[in-house]
């Protein structure tokens, strides 16, 4: 944490020969003096709390001042990723506010409606008081007035209430939702939203107490009156459902709702429920009571009287529309809100893990002549849980080398990303048969060949070797060939200490008189290769001597045939001293390699060269085997190899690379005690849930939030809403059921008429806005933005989640289900009625 998380301090590099020094600490005329490249940096840290939103504007003009200003004076290249980094957050800060305004702008729709509903059932009930006020004596406008100032005022004391109430809610989350020291403020656009929804709510009152009107000014209304109603509320209707859907189709089909994770976003998308639900509620509220007109028939004269009464109830009362709208849109925005959270809740974990590679990840530092595969394999015990990964960057790509046979087990690998998954690239990438490398080690190489020289003087044999700790090349000259059956010794004095691998064997012609080349071949005959130890026994080397297919010839300037007493090879040698070689067939022609579709198209096609950075800075010959969009880590750019492929075509130590372990969610819980107890040691650990801890606090992840909050309260609105309208309703039946009741009828089959009237009123509802809500979903869900700033990711899981689902829709319909149940049982044991309200 002092050194800001940077790692200055890696174990230095250099073999015995050139041993490797400590980091040191030096004064800047030293630096400068023993290099001409010096990178200054220079680490500010922020004080928290000293930028706010309102003066970020002013800081990025003070930089670009700044920028300029060092240059000019001091001839000084300044630059900082703060400006990007602040338009990131602008970028995200709109996103967020537009997602928030949209979720807000449909709950304070849908309440508005749910008071115009209530107004509606309130001034229905209120017309025989007005009547009766009417034959005391009373003005028919002055009562409508004392009549509409009652909800009028309660909305008005509603408002002040309601902002008071959300900057305490907010003042109380804040520490708990955002960031230490992100504080809140009564800014002057809340302010101003709350008095304009206060407004337009005593609107939405009046309108809904237009009866109240109506029966004030004019009394009843005539016979053409009320059709020249009915014509203009069917043009209105047709003008909702056409708008609505209309606008949905937009928000779906103009191109906004792709699923590809690149596709261009749109947060109005967040409104597709809404206008879904409206349109399909409207339609299914007026075509219910055409349906239920067809039962009559059926039900005419039949015993099942609850039946009967609901039927024709629903059928011809115009009042139970507004009700099947309302629960339809508030079914329809806490079915999308349930399932934008949970859906946002899923891709964010997915991401973070693909962002980070997989569930953990250790960025580690390798002491020297520490092999990073076998010791990550060691320590792991054969579990496939931990995977040994060397990132190298270079200017003309990237490269993710891994550990492909723990790929499957420990990467984030999401569906989608490639048609067969992890365990069909893990395959293709060591996709090739290879010879077992052969190992050296200990004091002396010894070779064994009987030869037969046709060149003048005698060439020159030597092995090569890469040495696995230095990671440098090295070459053993044994001394010319000479005819006949010899053995050639090398001292490996200094060399491998952790063991070498044979590179190849090379003979080497320079011809006396070099102004007249000769032809020279040399046939020779390897019976063993063998080292010698420590304790001085000669030990010999597993190089499959009678296994033509296990040797190659990479000068392509040599025959190699299996005999019975070894490999047998005819050397065609260069009178120019250009070395030919044998080696063993353990390094392929070209490595496989799977490209992201970017880098891919910079390449060739699948099968063929492309240039691939090795470990070491170098340019390999690559064969691309697949590709696909993105890697796990990398992003869009870049190459994933098998480490250990990648290992045996390195020529010199490995270059601007970063050493990793990645470790999956069973691994052992003395992994990393294990890494370092074999030379391994822990730098940093980065894991997927502290990338989603840091996703969760950004602002779309707090816009998704909303969407939970909306489903929770859109569902609170639909349960309160239809229990007064039941209440209401029955409250005003009173009579009617007392008559009933009179009449014979049980309490039973008018209680069973209520609870079938309001399953078909509200069923509709409900089944409607489930549909509308699903559908959007599915269509517009994938619209939304879920990320700002983060570049390309991995496909995304936009299924429905079917726990969420079923318990937001459940709890809904079980909620709504007792309200009606409760209500009924109370207003259908009515046995009498008197007008002023005594049972």
């Amino acid at each position: 944490p002092y050194w800001w998380g940077s790692n200055y301090f890696p174990f230095g590099a250099g073999s015995p020969r050139v041993p490797a020094i400590d980091d040191v600490f030096a004064a800047p005329s030293t630096v400068e003096a023993s290099s001409n490249q010096v990178f200054n940096q220079i680490q500010l840290p922020f004080t928290q709390g000293s930028l706010s939103n309102s003066d970020t504007a002013d800081l990025v003009a003070s930089l670009a001042t700044y920028h300029a200003s060092v240059l000019r004076a001091h001839n000084v290249v300044s630059s900082t990723q703060l400006t990007a980094l602040l338009a990131t957050a602008n970028t995200s800060e709109h996103t967020t506010a537009t997602i928030a305004a949209v979720v807000d702008l449909q709950l304070v729709l849908l309440a508005l409606f749910a008071l115009y509903f209530v107004s509606l059932r309130t001034a229905a009930e209120r017309l025989p008081d007005l009547r009766l006020a009417e034959l005391r004596g009373y003005r028919q406008r002055s009562t409508f007035a004392v009549a509409l100032a009652e909800p009028c005022t309660i909305v008005l004391v509603s408002v002040p209430f309601g902002l008071v109430l959300a900057w305490l809610v907010t003042r109380i989350l804040a520490p708990h939702v955002f960031l230490p020291g992100v504080g809140t403020s009564m800014t002057a656009l809340a302010v101003g939203a709350a008095c304009l929804t206060g407004v337009v709510g005593v609107a939405t009152v009046a309108v809904g107490a237009r009866r109240l009107a109506s029966a004030a000014g004019t009394g009843f209304t005539d016979a053409a009156g009320s059709l020249s109603s009915s014509a203009w509320r069917l043009a209105g209707d047709v003008a909702v459902v056409a708008t609505a859907l209309a606008a949905f189709v937009e928000l779906t089909v103009a191109g906004v709702t792709s699923g590809a994770t690149t596709s261009p976003t749109n947060p109005l998308a967040a409104l597709a429920p809404g206008l879904l639900a409206l349109g399909v509620s409207v339609l299914g509220a007026r075509l219910l009571p055409v349906v239920l007109r067809r039962t009559f028939r059926y039900t005419a004269h039949s015993p099942k009287l609850a039946m009967a009464l609901a039927t024709r109830r629903v059928a011809r009362s115009p009042e139970f529309v507004a009700q099947i709208v309302l629960v339809a849109i508030a079914v329809g925005l806490a079915t999308f809100g349930a399932t934008g959270w949970a859906t946002a809740s899923t891709n964010r974990a997915i991401r973070s893990e693909f962002n980070v590679g997989a569930p953990r990840v250790l960025v580690v530092a390798v002491r020297p002549g520490v092999d990073l595969l076998s010791a990550t394999r060691a320590a792991d015990g054969g579990r496939h849980s931990a995977m040994a990964a060397v990132v190298e960057s270079a200017p003309d790509g990237t490269t993710l080398a891994v550990d492909s046979r723990s790929l499957p087990e420990v990467a984030s690998w999401p569906a989608g990303l490639s048609p067969g998954g992890a365990p069909d690239v893990a395959r293709r990438l060591v996709g090739v048969r290879l010879a077992p490398s052969v190992s050296v080690s200990g004091t002396a190489i010894e070779i064994t060949a009987d030869a037969r020289i046709d060149a003048q003087p005698p060439p020159d044999l030597a092995v090569d070797l890469f040495d696995v700790g230095s990671q440098t090349s090295q070459q053993v000259v044994l001394g010319p060939l000479v005819s006949g059956t010899a053995t050639y010794q090398g001292s490996l004095a200094g060399l491998c200490p952790v063991g070498c691998r044979l590179v190849d064997l090379a003979v080497a012609w320079s011809p006396s008189d070099a102004t007249t080349p000769q032809a020279g071949t040399a046939d020779l005959v390897v019976s063993a290769i063998s080292s010698r130890s420590a304790a001085g026994r000669l030990v010999p080397l597993e190089a499959g001597l009678h296994d033509a297919a296990r040797w190659t010839s990479p000068s392509h300037d040599a025959k190699i045939s299996s005999s019975p007493h070894g490999l047998s090879v005819l050397m065609k040698l260069s009178a120019f001293g250009v070395p030919t070689t044998i080696a063993p067939a353990d390094v392929p022609d070209k490595l496989p390699t799977v490209l992201t579709t970017l880098s891919a198209s910079l390449g060739s096609g699948v099968g063929e060269a492309i240039p691939v950075t090795g470990l070491d800075g170098a340019t390999v010959n690559g064969r691309l085997v697949e590709q696909i969009p993105i890697l796990p880590r990398l992003g869009d750019a870049g190459s994933l190899v098998d480490l250990g492929l990648a290992e045996r075509m390195m020529s010199g130590p490995m270059m601007n690379v970063t050493t990793e372990v990645w470790l999956s969610e069973n691994v052992p819980a003395n992994i990393e005690s294990s890494l370092t107890a074999r030379g391994v040691s822990v730098v940093r650990v980065e894991t997927a849930e502290q990338s989603d801890r840091a996703l969760t606090q950004s602002g779309t992840s707090l816009a998704y939030a909303l969407f939970l909050i909306a489903a929770i309260a859109a569902a609170a609105v639909a349960v309160g809403a239809s229990g007064f309208a039941v209440a209401v309703a029955a409250r005003r039946r009173r009579t009617e059921f007392a008559a009933m009741r009179a009449l014979g009828i049980t309490a039973s089959s008018l209680r069973r008429s209520i609870e079938i009237e309001q399953a078909l009123a509200l069923g509709t509802g409900v089944l409607l806005g489930a549909v509308a809500g699903i559908v959007s979903s599915v269509v517009a869900l994938k619209s939304v933005p879920e990320f700002v700033g983060l570049g390309p990711g991995p496909p995304l899981d936009f299924g429905l989640p079917v726990v969420p689902l079923a318990s937001i829709l459940g709890g809904l319909i079980l909620a709504l289900a007792l309200a009606v149940r409760v209500v009924a049982s109370q207003e259908s044991n009515h046995r009498s009625f008197d007008p002023l309200g005594a049972k």
